[in-house]
């Protein structure tokens, strides 16, 4: 038994990214930016499924599937890193929250709500009391109820949610049945399937020594939660069982990152179902801004690693890696200053994207408008099928995002 090697640990966690990577500038410095929208995936968490029992013991005290404390550092320091770029470096937010300029949204998971709670605090550190002629003040004390009387460091930041099942922008596959049923059949497709048979079905008979599931029951339902608790143990430094090493944990990511971008090759219509709401809100967002119908500057959807796949697979891009905890796409909305013509920049943890087939990472916004409403529906009700019934698969792998 033993702690995988540090190369190991930077393939299944690769958040080195927060730490050593900057910001992609403007195409000119003297550029405006109007609007910025994040997508980002939780932070580190304990495995949703225990699927095996690890010899070492449980180290998760707060159960499965809950933030750890180092995934509410990676959401700070995240949050640390944005305010650097938009409010210290370039003054495009308020030092302080402001109600009118952002907006946060979470999917109804305590690991997501967290995530965007400690990444909030990170980038809006200091509370409405908080002078900052004065930054060794300590708190006042309790006297007349005024916003004064709060704690320096304190700061109530609203966080909006609905239901999963209400919840088809940033939880399309518990809202859309079509989309639930279509997208699983992608996850344990022919081409998942075939992966599984060749480079997986090598590895069962260890993975059989440590999990105590016989060969034969071993399968695309459950060997994926085997190595999501794999993953998880890894990062948060636990030991994990000898028969456990660098290449088959190559392998466990390999899966989950074709199993993440399945669907374009798959079955396009679950592309256009998974990233329809998105697409059309951060077209809409994107127009009100530069219309001036909106005050919004900066909003935040807290979710899950398949939300950004949706985003990305919608996007026709693909990164040759998986969705590392803390990972975020950002879409931001910039002015020339030379031509007085708006553009998108797409970035994946600080990479700037070519996205949606648009030839340059800085892409003329009514292109990339046109392109967001051309492959999403409008009626996604009516697409998602409310009378479409399913049996949903047992084990879902969408449990494990």
């Amino acid at each position: 038994m033993r702690v995988l090697s540090l190369s190991v640990f930077l393939i299944v966690a690769a958040v080195t990214i927060l730490a050593q990577s900057t910001f992609a500038a403007p195409q000119n410095e003297d550029d405006e930016l109007f609007f910025v929208l994040e997508t980002c995936r939780h932070g580190s968490r304990a495995p949703v499924k225990f699927a095996y029992k690890n010899p070492f013991g449980s180290h998760w005290p707060y159960g499965g599937a809950k933030l750890t404390p180092e995934g509410m550092r990676q959401h700070y320091k995240l949050g640390r890193k944005l305010r650097q770029r938009y409010i210290i470096d370039r003054p495009f937010l308020s030092p302080k929250f402001n109600y009118t300029e952002v907006h946060a949204r979470s999917t109804q998971s305590e690991r997501t709500i967290l995530s965007a709670q400690a990444q909030l605090a990170g980038l809006f550190p200091y509370g409405p009391s908080f002078d900052e002629d004065k930054p060794d003040d300590i708190a006042p004390q309790f006297s007349d109820n005024s916003v004064d009387d709060l704690p320096i460091h304190f700061n109530a930041i609203p966080i909006y949610s609905t239901t999963k099942r209400n919840d088809g922008l940033l939880r399309p596959a518990n809202y859309c049945k079509k989309f639930l049923h279509l997208d699983e059949q992608c996850l344990r497709g022919p081409r998942v399937q075939a992966y599984f048979d060749a480079k997986v079905t090598p590895y069962l008979p260890k993975i059989s020594a440590f999990s105590g599931i016989k060969i034969d029951d071993l399968n695309l339902k459950n060997v994926p939660f085997i190595f999501d608790q794999l993953r998880c143990e890894i990062f948060e430094g636990h030991k994990i069982p000898e028969q456990v090493n660098e290449s088959m944990m190559r392998v466990a990511a390999d899966l989950l990152h074709l199993q993440l971008f399945s669907n374009p090759g798959c079955n396009p219509e679950a592309v256009k179902l998974g990233c329809s709401e998105l697409f059309r809100d951060l077209a809409e967002k994107l127009e009100d801004s530069m219309t001036g119908e909106s005050d919004l500057k900066f909003v935040l959807y807290s979710a899950h690693d398949v939300t950004v796949a949706n985003f990305m697979n919608g996007l026709h891009v693909e990164v040759n890696t998986t969705i590392p905890y803390a990972s975020n796409l950002i879409f931001e909305l910039w002015k020339s200053s030379t031509t007085g013509e708006f553009y998108v920049k797409t970035l994946f943890n600080d990479t700037e994207l070519d996205a949606a087939e648009c030839g340059t990472v800085n892409c003329p916004v009514n292109k990339f408008i046109d392109f967001l409403i051309n492959n999403s529906y409008e009626d996604i009700d009516d697409r998602c099928g409310k009378n479409f019934s399913i049996d949903r698969l047992s084990d879902s792998l969408f449990d494990m995002f």
